[in-house]
């Protein structure tokens, strides 16, 4: 009984201990902005999509070795048929775990993606609303309540248009800015 109870008090000291800090005092919101690069896998008229730069502004709250995030971007995609433009609205869940001022996590989570495309022979335009997948890693350096961070996150969804499907997946990867409060 006694060696219960010990163990029982010994876990939340140990736990404590190796996240870092005392994650009863750690700042737990926070707002990051995302910069990066979108590199497409998915297609448009059977031709492959090429990528260009994305960017994020996101927030979210922490609370020990959990967290939720909610971020809007933008990214951009075209091959010779067309130009496709996305603002993805992404809710994340995040696992994490802090080491000394470094916080590796793992995300994952839904998304609403509004698609605009854009065809290059001028017939026309038109925009779409589609919901997706999403997950990722990356890690966080928490200088005070400065965060400087990388990520990579894999984004998945299909917009249908007139003209024809657009399978908008691929893989953002992004140099992050933000403040703790």
């Amino acid at each position: 009984m006694l060696r219960n109870a010990v163990l029982f008090g010994l876990f939340p000291v140990l736990l404590l201990l190796f996240s870092g800090q005392a994650a009863f005092s750690q700042p737990k919101g926070y707002m990051v902005l995302k910069g990066g690069y979108f590199s497409p896998t998915g297609d448009f008229g059977g031709d492959h999509l090429t990528g260009a730069p994305y960017g994020e502004l996101a927030g979210g709250f922490n609370w020990w070795l959990f967290g939720a995030e909610l971020g809007v971007g933008y990214l951009k995609a075209d091959n010779s048929l067309g130009d496709i433009k996305t603002v993805p609205v992404l809710l994340s869940g995040k696992m994490q775990i802090s080491i000394l001022f470094m916080a590796p996590y793992l995300r994952g989570g839904v998304g609403a993606y509004y698609s605009e495309l854009e065809l290059k022979s001028g017939e026309g335009k038109g925009g779409k609303w589609s919901t997706g997948y999403h997950g990722g890693l990356g890690i966080d350096f928490r200088l005070g309540p400065v965060i400087l961070g990388i990520e990579g996150t894999y984004l998945a969804t299909k917009a249908d248009f007139n003209v024809g499907e657009v399978t908008l997946d691929g893989v953002t990867v992004t140099g992050n800015v933000g403040f703790r409060f």
